[in-house]
């Protein structure tokens, strides 16, 4: 079903119909923004860990090591953010314990069911998507980044978290 809803999703981001962009260089270019997102959710939703980090910016992904590595350091674990890039980019064991406590804390479901999509705008190097969940009191604005030539999410970027995201991985931490 989830693969349905994907590709359906998709063709109409494509064609334009879920988009409300004043520039045509917007509209033109939302699938390309849009589609990138879209999977960053899905593969949350589906525990897909290695799929989703792989859709995220640089800044997210440096952001999301570093406070995995702080928070093992404050409870005297050695381990350094290379092993710990690495076993985000596998979906190893510290990716799953990460993303399941993101997942405590937010329902893929809000976005990918439940919200309305808008590409607000589409530079060369960056992009705003608007999500507004339809229970919400306000949209929430994501960035996005062209990076390597393909489009990127910037969690971190976006969500200027880093109480939630401290809060996540500090019970991420504690499972161990």
């Amino acid at each position: 079903m989830s693969k349905i809803l994907f590709v359906v999703c998709l063709l109409l981001f494509s064609a334009g119909l879920l988009v409300n962009a004043n520039s045509s260089y917007a509209k033109e270019n939302a699938g390309e923004v849009l589609t990138p997102a879209f999977s960053f959710f899905m593969s949350l939703k589906e525990h897909n860990y290695h799929k989703l980090w792989g859709l995220l910016t640089v800044n997210s992904k440096k952001y999301i090591v570093g406070s995995i590595e702080n928070s093992f350091k404050k409870n005297n674990v050695k381990i350094g953010e290379k092993k710990i890039y690495q076993n985000m980019s596998k979906g190893g064991y510290i990716a799953k314990a990460y993303w399941t406590g993101f997942l405590k804390t937010f329902k893929p479901d809000t976005v990918l069911k439940y919200s309305v999509w808008k590409v607000k705008s589409v530079g060369s190097k960056s992009a705003k998507i608007e999500i507004d969940y339809k229970y919400g009191k306000a949209p929430t604005i994501f960035d996005m980044y062209k990076q390597k030539g393909k489009w990127k999410f910037g969690l971190e970027e976006s969500l200027y978290g880093r109480i939630l995201m401290k809060k996540i991985t500090h019970a991420v931490i504690n499972k161990f």
